[in-house]
Order: structure tokens, then C-alpha cells, then sequence
């Protein structure tokens, strides 16, 4: 149902946005996943350290939420198999400074 109200934002303004349903079928399901994965994967750059050593891409995360259902089975089943390739780092503080309430010279900080 969501999808349908987001579909409308793909044509509008050049905003690049790929939507993925959701559907009965597991299958289908997995294969959305997937290509999920293979955008986070694509995304972002892996840096060298000083010593050479590959920076893996990083991946922002609730860290200490713990979702359940169907839905988050089926993502943890895909999403395992390429965590590995990927760091993980805790968006959790900068979601809460940007969703708590400002005050007006906030405000502007966050308008800039």
C-alpha cells in the first residue's frame, strides 16, 4: 500500500528511487532482498588504511533494536550472507539528535 504513494515520487523532480514490493511468495521476496544487498554493496567506496589493509563499505544500523516477524526473518536470511563485506556503525545518536525537537538557531543549523 505504501509502495503505491512512493511510486508516485519516481518520475517527479529527478529523484532517483527504486521501489521493492513486497509479495506472498517467498521467492519473490528473496530475490527483492537480494537486490537490496547488491545496491548496499554497490554503494559507498572501500578505502585503504595506512597499513593497506581494505576498509570494508560501511552500513547504517539500529543497533540496539531488535525487529521480529516475517519480514525481518526473510531480511536476516539474505542479509547474513553479506554481512561480512560490510561494517556495520550505529546511526542510532544521529537519528535521535535529528528527529528530537530544535529550537530556532537549531533549526537554521539543520535548514543549512
Amino acid at each position: 500500500m505504501i509502495a503505491r504513494h512512493l511510486e508516485t515520487l519516481v518520475s517527479k523532480d529527478g529523484v532517483a528511487l527504486e521501489i521493492f514490493k513486497r509479495t506472498k511468495d517467498e521467492e519473490v521476496n528473496k530475490k527483492a532482498f537480494t537486490d537490496i544487498t547488491d545496491v548496499i554493496k554497490a554503494a559507498g567506496v572501500s578505502h585503504r588504511s595506512m597499513d593497506n589493509s581494505l576498509y570494508q563499505k560501511k552500513v547504517g544500523i539500529l543497533a540496539k533494536d531488535k525487529f521480529q516477524g516475517k519480514f525481518m526473518t526473510e531480511w536476516e536470511d539474505v542479509y547474513k550472507t553479506v554481512k561480512s563485506e560490510l561494517e556495520e556503525e550505529d546511526v542510532s545518536p544521529g537519528i535521535a539528535m535529528a528527529m528530537s525537537v530544535k529550537d530556532e538557531d537549531e533549526q537554521v543549523y539543520f535548514l543549512r
